[in-house]
């Protein structure tokens, strides 16, 4: 659960990018996992995101929006009710020709489907970890808890 005082935080931070960088830094931190990041949907088209923040260990990586395509991987597959793409663990298993998942070790992927309020798609908030994620209600939870802003500022640079 995010606690108050965190959620004060993340108000005062700008919008977009700024926010996007602080809060996978903050996701990492809290639900202890290797990696987070936020993308965005490249058009209409969900085939492609395009990654405007990422966190590594405990750093925010400062890079150019990297793009790629989800085809074959986890975020590609079947949400379930909630909007998640959920592998707790074994992902490397499931996915064995999926590189990046191989080369960084990832064992388990939360990515959460975010749209407006329409429901036309905007992107994904994923984390990912080397090793299975042990409290998945809390990582649900976590990702529920920052969707509503998340896809908010996705709406906002969208816009502009």
């Amino acid at each position: 659960m995010i606690h108050p005082d965190v959620l004060v935080e993340a108000l005062a931070c700008a919008p977009g990018t700024p926010f996007f960088r602080w809060l996978v830094a903050r996701l990492r931190q809290q639900l202890g996992v290797r990696y987070a990041f936020v993308g965005e949907f490249t058009g209409d088209d969900t085939s492609r995101l395009t990654v405007l923040a990422t966190s590594e260990d405990t750093d925010v990586i400062d890079h150019t929006p990297i793009a790629y395509d989800i085809e074959g991987t986890a975020a590609d597959e079947a949400t379930d009710a909630e909007g998640f793409h959920w592998y707790p663990t074994g992902l490397r298993t499931r996915f064995p020709h999926v590189q990046f998942y191989q080369a960084l070790g990832i064992e388990g992927i939360a990515c959460l489907r975010l749209g407006d309020d329409r429901g036309r798609p905007l992107g994904l908030l994923c984390v990912l970890d080397t090793k299975p994620f042990t409290a998945p209600d809390d990582v649900r939870r976590t990702l529920r808890g920052v969707e509503a802003r998340v896809s908010g500022d996705l709406e906002l640079l969208r816009a502009q």
